[in-house]
């Protein structure tokens, strides 16, 4: 089983998760010496300190172009004339 950084909603580390179990970033809980015994021995530890969620990029919803609306409306009408 590995271990996961729970983030708050502002991005920052809140707790860590070993599988169903989460566990306070607290000093005085046996999880969490535990959970840093093992991060010593790790290749690359986790950085339950200071790592942070990515910003969001924002959505950016296009527009058509006056082009596009323009030949979209042409379209329209086309059909209108052919139906009539």
């Amino acid at each position: 089983m590995t271990y996961q950084i729970i983030h708050d909603s502002d991005g920052k580390p809140s707790m860590i998760q070993h599988g169903n179990t989460r566990i306070p970033l607290d000093s005085g809980n046996a999880d969490f010496r535990a959970f840093l015994e093992w991060n010593e021995t790790q290749k690359t530890p986790l950085d339950y300190v200071t790592s942070r969620l990515p910003e969001a990029l924002p959505i950016v919803q296009t527009q058509p172009t006056v082009e596009e609306r323009l030949s979209a409306m042409e379209k329209i009408v086309a059909k209108m004339a052919t139906k009539a």
